[in-house]
């Protein structure tokens, strides 16, 4: 678990591809001028511990589209359970600090809501810019 002190969001560029002579058409990722991340989002426990919430657009793919599928089943009523999320986005050792300090639901759906509005997107609009 990485710790950070006072996240906070680094300046965002919009996504352009780089301009090289003669590459015409064709893009490699080295080729790209990838938007900068953000500081991820550090929360502390009562006891302490340092839980990191990093930008959900810099999740694994295949983590992505998970937590992704669970926002969205989340947002439509559906049933996704706090372990589900937490674990997905801080991993289970993350899960476990804040189960070890017994937050509360709304804690819970404070601490979803500090993260969410830090990264300045509602969750579930994959596909839209964040710029």
């Amino acid at each position: 678990m990485a710790t950070r002190k006072n996240p906070k969001p680094a300046a965002r560029r919009p996504r352009q591809a780089a301009q090289k002579p003669g590459a015409g058409n064709v893009f490699t990722l080295d080729s790209l001028d990838v938007e900068a991340s953000v500081e991820p989002v550090v929360f502390r426990t009562p006891s302490g511990v340092e839980v990191v919430f990093p930008d959900p657009y810099d999740l694994e793919p295949e983590d992505a589209q998970r937590f992704y599928e669970m926002s969205k089943a989340a947002q439509e009523g559906g049933r996704v359970s706090f372990e589900e999320i937490f674990s997905t986005w801080v991993g289970k050792d993350g899960w476990a600090a804040l189960c070890a300090d017994h937050i509360t639901v709304r804690q819970m759906n404070a601490l979803l809501d500090a993260v969410n509005d830090y990264y300045g997107m509602i969750l579930g609009n994959a596909g839209e810019s964040r710029a």
